[in-house]
């Protein structure tokens, strides 16, 4: 007999192009007016559900493989390894090196802004 899909699951649960289950996030369905316009759209996209539930997930869209990594011991048996953390890059600050003024030029003659004319009277 043919597994069949979760009805719930398959309405509830999305899966992107890497493998990741996508669920609707919460507080989305009844009083809107008292939310602000960013607590509203918050939840506008869903959130990618945990590695925890993934299980439950792959259950329910008859899915098979983890994204977790594991490893075999010597009788066949999945040995979960602990997930580790991604190693941040740090990069080195520059010191900025202090400017060196120019000196101003001494020899060109200094330009004194010019006087604006006066507006035209026009007499009646």
């Amino acid at each position: 007999m043919k597994a069949k899909t979760h009805s719930g699951t398959k309405k509830r649960v999305k899966i992107t192009a890497t493998g990741k289950f996508r669920t609707a996030k919460i507080g989305k369905r009844h009083l809107l007016q008292n939310k602000s316009s960013q607590a509203k759209g918050r939840g506008k996209y869903g959130a990618a559900t945990h590695v925890a539930n993934e299980r439950k997930m792959k259950w329910g869209h008859k899915v098979t493989g983890l994204r977790t990594p594991a490893k075999k011991t010597a009788d066949g048996k999945i040995e979960k390894v602990a997930r580790v953390a991604p190693k941040i890059k740090t990069v080195a600050k520059k010191v900025a090196t202090p400017k060196v003024q120019k000196a101003p030029k001494t020899t060109a003659a200094k330009k004194t802004p010019a006087k604006k004319a006066a507006p035209k009277k026009t007499g009646k």
